[in-house]
């Protein structure tokens, strides 16, 4: 090739040529990007700037194989390192005087490691570090103060230990206290391990930069009280807070009132007896609406009604544990209702309503009000003739981008089976939800299960 065209000039900038190879790092070609790093110096430097820049735990092993002298060359290339708990992918620390001196992100997972394993961590804890995600029991007051002492910059922290026996914690609330109200810079913060206190929650409050947040301990009125009255500037930047254990439910009145500005919530509730949703259809601005109930719940309409008013919703997912969903407890709601409730939604992508009522299938037609949507799941609430529906429709189809259907049943005692066969009605299925790529049906008999079978064998061709 000359190197005078335009095309041999383009390719000798290191901005064309880091972009190019930043999509085929994206598409995972990295037999591409090896070969790209061989054509020339520039080339070379390029190439394996993308290739070492995020990495896994092998990679950083494999520079036992490289020649000590060269080493440096790459570490130095490392921003993020990610281990996922495959004990073959272990992270070597064999590596003395060895720098990771560019390194912003660490992913650790040692949840089935052997005891000792969290100190491999350790040299990756840089200056630079901006995110650091652990998951393991074998997390310790230890990497909590070089933490601390080291990395002035860091904005993302997540550690889980939710297979570690709270009794027992590993980590002290002081170090945890000392590390998170001496780090300003925290966007983003979840934490489910020991050492978690009201005094920690009260600090947290008062960090201005965060805007994420997820809590595994239940906060009490009398803290989420006090929080409001003595901290006036509690989570300025919030947006989104999640806590998916077992909340109080009494508590939601004084967290719509505490984060009025959030826009993404997610719940988990261990009690029904205060009413959740009219609190929580108080916070405007929300655009994902997460709620998941370990309890026997029902639900009024006035109740799911009270979410009209959440127009800039694009996620409501209100669910009950399986364990916990009885018939017993079906929530009277109507298919005239459900259609009210929808209609005042109109961005919603996904929709999951995962508790007994007695929807029929008119409420499939309901969700054309939604034109967004993507994900409609209803597992336990839609038990319907899907045949019938599907007869009396026209010739468009009933919602022409809905992705993935869960629904209770697609029969019911009436069902007439025998003027359609199973794969006729998955061909039907397929032509009013034309982008449907994912379906099934959670309490099915065999005659549902063959329609679903169908399904998946003329998707699958």
């Amino acid at each position: 090739m000359s190197t005078d065209t335009a095309t041999a000039r383009a390719l000798a900038l290191p901005e064309i040529l880091s972009e190019v190879f930043a999509i085929l790092h994206g598409q995972e070609d990295f037999s591409s990007l090896a070969s790209a790093a061989r054509a020339n110096s520039l080339w070379f430097a390029c190439a394996t700037d993308i290739l070492w820049s995020q990495v896994k735990g092998d990679a950083i092993t494999s520079i036992a194989n490289i020649a000590d002298s060269r080493r440096q060359f790459y570490a130095s290339k490392v921003e993020g390192i990610t281990f996922d708990g495959n004990k073959r992918d272990m992270p070597t620390t064999d590596f003395p005087g060895l720098c990771f001196n560019k390194i912003k992100s660490i992913f650790f997972n040692v949840y089935w490691l052997p005891q000792g394993s969290a100190q491999l961590i350790k040299p990756y804890i840089q200056p630079s570090l901006e995110s650091f995600v652990f998951y393991g029991e074998d997390f310790v007051d230890e990497i909590l103060l070089e933490l601390h002492s080291t990395c002035h910059r860091l904005q993302v922290l997540l550690i889980d230990n939710t297979e570690m026996d709270f009794r027992k914690p590993k980590l002290t609330g002081e170090t945890l206290f000392r590390l998170i109200s001496q780090t300003r810079t925290l966007r983003d913060l979840s934490l489910c391990c020991g050492g978690i206190s009201d005094e920690l929650f009260f600090c947290v409050s008062g960090l201005e930069n965060l805007s994420a947040l997820s809590w595994c301990v239940d906060l009490t009125p009398e803290l989420l009280s006090r929080t409001i009255a003595q901290n006036p500037n509690h989570f300025l930047s919030l947006d989104s807070f999640s806590m998916p254990y077992a909340l109080s439910s009494i508590s939601v009145s004084y967290i719509a009132t505490m984060l009025p500005h959030l826009t993404k919530i997610n719940l988990g509730f261990g009690d029904s007896e205060y009413d959740v949703l009219t609190s929580l259809s108080t916070i405007e601005n929300l655009t994902r609406l997460e709620c998941l109930f370990q309890c026997n719940v029902s639900f009024s309409a006035p109740q799911l009604l009270s979410l009209k008013v959440l127009s800039k919703l694009t996620k409501l997912s209100i669910r009950i544990g399986s364990d916990f969903d009885r018939r017993d407890t079906t929530s009277p709601f109507s298919d005239a209702e459900f259609q009210e409730l929808i209609s005042a939604l109109p961005g919603l992508q996904c929709l999951e309503m995962e508790f007994a009522c007695d929807l029929t299938a008119a409420a499939l037609l309901s969700l054309s009000a939604c034109p967004k949507l993507d994900r409609f799941s209803m597992r336990r609430g839609l038990r319907c003739d899907l045949r019938s529906l599907l007869a009396q429709a026209g010739e468009e189809p009933l919602h022409p981008h809905l992705g993935t259907l869960y629904l209770a049943r697609i029969s019911t005692d009436n069902t007439d089976y025998t003027s359609i066969s199973a794969r006729d009605l998955a061909c039907q299925i397929i032509r009013y939800f034309p982008k449907l790529g994912d379906f099934d049906v959670e309490d099915c008999d065999r005659r549902d299960g063959r329609v679903v079978d169908e399904f998946w064998n003329l998707v699958a061709h």
